[in-house]
C-alpha cells in the first residue's frame, strides 16, 4: 500500500513517542497492531482496545470508500475483518466496541474518556 521504507527503529520509535505522549495528555489515541500490544503489555502500559463490532463491516467500507481510500486498501479489510474483530475479542485489555452509525467520539464519552 506504500512505498515507504519501514523505519528500522520500528516499533520501538513508536512506543517512545506513545510515552513521552502520556506525560503531556490524558488520552492517547494509537494505531495498534500485535507489535504494539505488546510493547504496551511488556512496558505494562495500561489500554484499552476500541474496534469496530463484526456487524459494522460495510458501514467501514462504505466510510473507506467515501473517503477515498485505495481500492487494495478497502480490500484488505475487507478480507480481513472478521478475522482482526475475533483477534481483537480475545485480547484480555478493555473493549470499546463501536456499535452500527457509532465513531471513536461517540464510544469515549460512553466511558467517560473525554
Amino acid at each position: 500500500m506504500s512505498n515507504r521504507m519501514l523505519n528500522p527503529e520500528w516499533p520501538r520509535n513508536y512506543m517512545k513517542a506513545i510515552m513521552e505522549a502520556t506525560k503531556k495528555f490524558d488520552v492517547v489515541l494509537i494505531a495498534q497492531g500485535n507489535d504494539i500490544r505488546d510493547l504496551l503489555d511488556e512496558n505494562r502500559i495500561e489500554y484499552r482496545i476500541c474496534f469496530p463490532a463484526v456487524e459494522c463491516k460495510q458501514e467501514y467500507l462504505d466510510r473507506y470508500m467515501a473517503r477515498g481510500n485505495q481500492q487494495a486498501f478497502v480490500e484488505l479489510i475487507k478480507s480481513n475483518f472478521e478475522t482482526w474483530v475475533e483477534d481483537l475479542m480475545d485480547c484480555p485489555q478493555q473493549k470499546l466496541i463501536m456499535k452500527p452509525g457509532q465513531h471513536l467520539e461517540d464510544v469515549m464519552k460512553e466511558n467517560g474518556l473525554i
